[in-house]
């Protein structure tokens, strides 16, 4: 009998590599769920029914077909309550929902309580820093000035790569044995800004440099400087909090953690 899986924001990050490992299963019905339908298309998947999807508005038949759910919620956009009303109107029998390291620096704690609220079957993911935002937020600011910007010190991260967050979420999508538990996912090596940037420069095979704006203030955008959450963030990344390494991947995938220098290697290998 064919499970019926739905990706929301199956063209993001983790949700686009989600779906490259749930396209090779066999005996699923795989449902992409995309705000951009040229952009979905473009990723040539095979297999995988598209679905336009718009979080400010609420489509009570979104979810009529799906059996199990992997759900993100962008803050400040998307009526939480009334989706999981909708979600628990459908016969959606398992959530998996992608939320964060420490969810209440993020405020996504809230999200987290309603999923747990909702008397579905859930699993919470709460991944640490993604090693893509390197090559997605900042790739720009990199190429064009050898250098990124962060008011991180000296503080250390576990940072995490999403293909190992894609294989955990399947690894769950694909097993009832973790119902109603949460993990919390990170590498298993800790670094500091200043140790990304030394491994950026070898893959690349020019200098890229790690610029405190904490310590040189002089050097941090003004969006950075006004959003409240990304302060608080890298506060926490200054304190240490954000180092903390777990064997909750491990558990999940069953092998260690891709690391920096393979990422690295992946995406920055220019020459």
């Amino acid at each position: 009998m064919s499970m019926s899986i739905g990706v929301v924001g199956a063209t993001g990050n983790v949700g686009s590599e989600l779906i490259k490992i749930l396209s090779k299963q066999e005996g699923i019905s795989l449902h992409a769920f995309v705000r951009d339908l040229d952009k979905a298309k473009k990723m040539d998947w095979k297999e995988v029914q598209l679905h336009p999807f718009d979080f400010s508005v609420l489509d009570t038949n979104a979810f009529q077909h799906i059996d199990k759910l992997f759900w993100l919620i962008p803050n400040n956009i998307a009526p939480e309550k009334e989706w999981l009303e909708i979600i628990k109107a459908s016969p959606v029998k398992h959530i998996v929902l992608l939320s964060s390291i420490f969810p209440d620096v993020f405020e996504m704690r809230k999200s987290e309580m309603l999923v747990e609220q909702s008397e579905i079957h859930y699993t919470i993911l709460r991944p640490n820093t993604f090693m893509q935002n390197f090559n997605t937020d900042e790739k720009e600011t990199i190429i064009k000035n050898s250098a990124f910007y962060y008011p991180a010190g000296l503080g250390k991260t576990s940072f995490i790569d999403v293909r190992d967050i894609a294989e955990a979420a399947a690894s769950v999508l694909l097993n009832d044995n973790h119902i109603n538990k949460m993990y919390t996912l990170t590498g298993d090596e800790t670094l500091s800004y200043y140790q990304v940037a030394v491994i950026l420069s070898k893959a690349c095979g020019r200098s890229i440099y790690y610029v405190d704006t904490f310590k040189h203030p002089e050097h941090e955008s003004s969006q950075n400087k006004n959003e409240a959450i990304l302060q608080k963030f890298f506060a926490g990344v200054r304190s240490g909090l954000f180092a903390e390494v777990t064997q909750d991947l491990s558990l999940l995938i069953k092998r260690k953690a891709i690391t920096f220098n393979q990422y690295a290697n992946d995406y920055w290998s220019w020459n």
